[in-house]
């Protein structure tokens, strides 16, 4: 008896560790989302605005503008793979 109740105590442990986890994966999730969809609105807004940043000779601006969200975007994937890495480990 007092080992069922281990094992059911053990799970329940788990269940909240799983969810906690889950909780965290669907954060990141979200994030990667709304970055990557506002990503591709910019640059949308990007190549159909393309003649007036080159008169503006605002070039360079934008390609920095771009250049940070890729990186915004790269951290978060980064944070996923790392977060893979410890549900694989720990689990």
């Amino acid at each position: 008896m007092k080992f069922f109740q281990s094992l059911i105590q053990l799970s329940n442990c788990c269940d909240n560790r799983i969810e906690a986890f889950m909780k965290y994966r669907r954060e990141l999730d979200i994030k990667h989302f709304a970055r990557s969809s506002a990503n591709q609105g910019n640059l949308f807004q990007l190549i159909a605005g393309m003649q007036a940043i080159k008169l503006d000779n605002s070039e360079t601006e934008k390609c920095w503008q771009w250049e940070r969200r890729q990186v915004k975007i790269f951290k978060i994937s980064i944070k996923g793979l790392a977060f893979k890495t410890a549900v694989r480990f720990l689990l």
